[in-house]
């Protein structure tokens, strides 16, 4: 109990005030503890956008997930946050938020695989150079089986973007060999050919 009004004391005791050795020691031993108590509300609060998510309240969850992206706590809590509001916000149609979401995802941790890829496809159609560099990064840390059809097809789609028509089509190619929707790949595949005619004239 004594050791417990002492921490107490100390905690509230403005920063100004002269401390005692033994209370700088103190201090020491509870800041650490103080810090740490963060991390599991810090895991609720995510668990709990999550949760509002999988019951279609798209826009709760944004809420929930940016207050864990915004609150102090694990750098990758808050990244997965950050990711969670980017891809809510971005069937929502709000792509500049969705953008600066996955920015601050890959910021929080930079080897987040779903955020790199993310960040990647929301970037093609305007900054097909950036998309291009994320989505190799997120190919270099190794995507999950279950999401290489969408990197490939994203990756082609910007390096299409960027005028870069073979790698383009290779990604295709990769695409077609995991089994990714034929009319996707079609769709990029008519897209790419404007792009080699001026490539073939210039």
């Amino acid at each position: 109990m004594k050791k417990l009004l002492l921490a107490a004391a100390v905690l509230a005791a403005p920063l100004a005030a002269p401390q005692t050795a033994d209370a700088c020691a103190m201090r020491r031993k509870i800041e650490p503890v103080v810090v740490a108590q963060k991390a599991p509300a810090n895991d609720a609060a995510l668990a709990e956008a999550r949760t509002a998510e999988a019951q279609g309240q798209r826009h709760t969850a944004i809420r929930l997930y940016e207050a864990v992206m915004n609150a102090p706590g694990d750098s990758k809590n808050r990244a997965e946050a950050a990711r969670g509001a980017a891809r809510l916000l971005a069937l929502d149609g709000q792509s500049a938020r969705a953008v600066a979401r996955a920015r601050r995802a890959v910021g929080f941790n930079a080897r987040n695989v779903e955020a790199q890829l993310l960040l990647g496809e929301l970037l093609v159609d305007g900054e097909p150079g950036r998309a291009v560099a994320h989505l190799d990064r997120a190919a270099s840390l190794g995507v999950a089986r279950a999401d290489r059809a969408r990197l490939f097809l994203a990756q082609a789609r910007a390096y299409g973007a960027f005028g870069k028509v073979d790698r383009a089509r290779k990604h295709l190619e990769s695409a077609r060999a995991v089994g990714a929707d034929a009319e996707v790949i079609a769709t990029i595949e008519a897209s790419l050919a404007p792009v080699a005619q001026v490539a073939r004239k210039s």
